[in-house]
């Protein structure tokens, strides 16, 4: 007895030195749904690189009003004067001047409505986008890896319970109890489904490859303690809670919370500027400005002259006008001007007629698409509810139809003891009742899927944590859990692949 307990350990520390360059350094990590969704959608490159470009964005807003800083100009200069019958002298001259935009006018403001734009559109869009993808991660992580291992452990728990039979099949047939081909039968059961679990074990070792990978966590084993909810109950109960919300209730909650209409608004109001920017040309800038000047033989001089003026620029115009008042010396000067020209392509007119009428179609286009997308999302909303009541109803009678299966499989394992029942029939009736429980599960995250979905188009779900506070309609997390039985599987299925 020692012998074989000294050869089990050798063997299990074996084991363990087998298995730690094929899971690399890292060693091993529980994850979560929090978890993994939490860093993948901070961290996701994609997403990254379009913050960063929508804040760039909002810099590029602030620097524009930049031009409304006081601009000042200060220049110095010096002049030799060469006298041929006298002294040379030195001339030194100072200029300062000082220019404030006092208003930016039409051009500017142009500029300034178009970055405004685009910049309400882009962030729009990027709600969208994390919208849809913080959705389709949830939705990659229960499919892909918890209803993943949810099967691995059906499928584990029914090949345990063919080896048993094949066992008791094997013992029947020595003492002369039962058939050999009631041996044959459980034999070909057990290698089809060890094949079955092999595949799902690789499939299984590439999913948590690519997590580790999304993480940054290469050569980290990572595992769960969290299991799919099979509280049937509790699912049909919020799916109740749904459809007692009045429709046209929901669909005008689902048109006050849409990104799609927001940013169709946008578009219009963009398209609209678009249209209308010909008058924006009328807008003057205007412009204050005033300087000193000064010369002589020494600075401070005695000479100082000074202007003050105002220019007005229309941006319909190539020139604009200037006003400007001044006084130089010791002898009261005080000048006005006012000079006052403008160039207009003859192309103009004509070009502005043509955006405009091109504006206008688009504006059409526009309005078609929201009608269209009003429509698409009443028939969703009607969609979805209705999804969401054959989900419940079906749940409901897939649970009371496992119960049924269980209890004939229960039958028919008494029967086939003792020799009332063939093989074929048990194990086809044990792979039945495995195929409903998968399929049971996969109807759990569909539902869930759907009940997700809803709440994203009528705005109950908008951000990460909301989605996370809705989590437990299907997960729970199992405290007392302290290993994992589909981290020890996929052990064994490595080293048998090693061997």
């Amino acid at each position: 007895m020692m012998r074989k307990r000294l050869i089990l350990g050798a063997t299990f520390c074996g084991f363990l030195l087998f298995l730690a360059p094929a899971w690399g350094e890292g060693g091993e990590e529980f994850i979560s749904l929090l978890d993994y969704v939490n860093f993948v959608f901070y961290n996701t490159k994609d997403l990254q690189y379009k913050r960063s470009s929508l804040q760039l964005q909002k810099s590029s807003m602030i620097a524009d009003y930049r031009a409304f800083f006081p601009s000042l100009s200060v220049g110095y200069g010096k002049n030799q004067r060469i006298v041929r019958y006298g002294d040379d002298a030195e001339i030194y001259s100072c200029d300062i001047n000082v220019e404030q935009l006092v208003f930016a006018g039409g051009e500017m403001l142009m500029g300034i409505k178009q970055k405004q734009f685009s910049l309400e559109r882009a962030q729009v869009q990027l709600k969208q986008e994390e919208k849809s993808f913080l959705l389709g991660l949830f939705v990659s992580y229960l499919k892909d890896f918890l209803l993943m291992r949810e099967n691995i452990l059906i499928k584990k728990e029914f090949l345990d319970v063919q080896r048993k039979e094949k066992a008791i099949a094997e013992k029947s047939l020595e003492i002369k109890e039962g058939t050999p081909l009631d041996l044959y039968e459980w034999r070909i059961a057990v290698k089809q489904s060890e094949r079955e679990l092999r595949e799902m074990l690789e499939n299984y070792q590439d999913v948590i490859e690519k997590m580790a990978h999304n993480l940054k966590k290469e050569g980290v084993v990572l595992f769960s303690r969290e299991k799919m909810r099979g509280n049937i109950d509790h699912l049909t109960n919020v799916i109740e809670m749904i459809l007692q919300r009045g429709e046209e209730e929901e669909y005008y909650r689902a048109m006050e919370s849409s990104l799609e209409l927001k940013e169709m608004a946008m578009k219009k109001q963009q398209l609209v500027f678009m249209r209308d920017k010909m008058y924006y040309n009328f807008i003057p800038q205007i412009k204050v400005s005033g300087g000193m000047s000064m010369s002589g033989e020494i600075l401070p001089s005695s000479q100082i002259d000074w202007m003050v003026g105002v220019s007005i620029n229309f941006p319909l115009f190539v020139n604009s006008g200037s006003i400007s008042l001044g006084r130089g010396g010791n002898v009261d000067d005080t000048s006005k001007s006012y000079n006052s020209k403008g160039q207009m392509s003859v192309l103009s007119a004509p070009t502005y007629i043509v955006d405009r009428k091109s504006v206008e179609f688009q504006l059409s286009l526009l309005e078609n698409e929201r009608k269209e997308y009003l429509y698409q999302t009443k028939s969703l909303l009607k969609t979805l509810r209705r999804k969401l009541r054959y989900y419940a109803e079906t749940l409901v009678a897939m649970e009371e139809e496992l119960d049924l299966m269980q209890k004939k499989v229960n039958i028919q394992a008494v029967k086939f003891r003792l020799g009332e029942e063939k093989a074929t029939d048990y194990i086809r009736s044990l792979l039945d009742l495995q195929s409903a429980r998968v399929r049971k599960m996969q109807f759990l995250v569909e539902t869930v899927q759907y009940i997700y979905q809803y709440y994203f188009l009528v705005g109950d779900v908008v951000s990460l944590e909301d989605l996370m506070n809705f989590q437990k309609e299907l997960l729970f997390v199992d405290g007392d859990s302290k290993d994992d039985p589909v981290k020890d599987l996929l052990a064994e299925y490595i080293k048998e692949r090693g061997n």
